[in-house]
């Protein structure tokens, strides 16, 4: 089954970071490879592609994608094609789960990170950064959960 296949794969990347961490430290480029898989097994055992996080695997992703976000920033850059992947599956994960603000914050640093000029990213990070902002706004004014609150109230009116 997915579920059994899903925990295989789990002990394996582990395992895998054990021994890599072992063999060449916390902070050798293998070693965070390992991690930031395990950070996107995660996300993607998750249901991310389907746009929600309802059960627990995608909390599980945060701590890994973090931690690789915080070596990749340090050793590649903020404008490394690597540090802004990572930063969009943390915004992303928090835009799924309705999470607005923490979405925003990794949007907007993603977008101050930005340097490569592919018109299709940029467009894309900004629509959500775009929507992160409506929602916050809206949440904090109390009108339900986000943009669909909001709407639905307007269509009871």
């Amino acid at each position: 089954s997915f579920t059994q296949q899903s925990i295989e794969a789990s002990e394996t990347l582990r395992r895998a970071l054990a021994s890599a961490e072992e063999a060449l430290g916390p902070d050798h480029p293998l070693t965070m490879d390992i991690v930031s898989n395990i950070g996107v097994m995660y996300a993607l055992q998750n249901g991310y592609a389907q746009g929600s996080i309802t059960n627990g695997r995608a909390r599980e992703a945060f701590p890994w994608l973090l931690r690789y976000l915080n070596w990749v920033e340090h050793r590649k850059g903020k404008d490394n094609p690597e540090t802004q992947a990572t930063l969009e599956w943390l915004a992303n994960l928090h835009f799924n789960a309705k999470e607005y603000e923490p979405a925003q914050q990794y949007y907007e640093r993603l977008v101050a990170n930005m340097r490569r000029n592919d018109p299709k990213v940029t467009q894309r990070i900004d629509n959500q950064l775009q929507l992160c902002r409506a929602n916050t706004i809206y949440t904090r004014r109390g009108l339900g959960s986000g943009i669909g609150g909001f709407l639905s109230n307007l269509q009871r009116h």
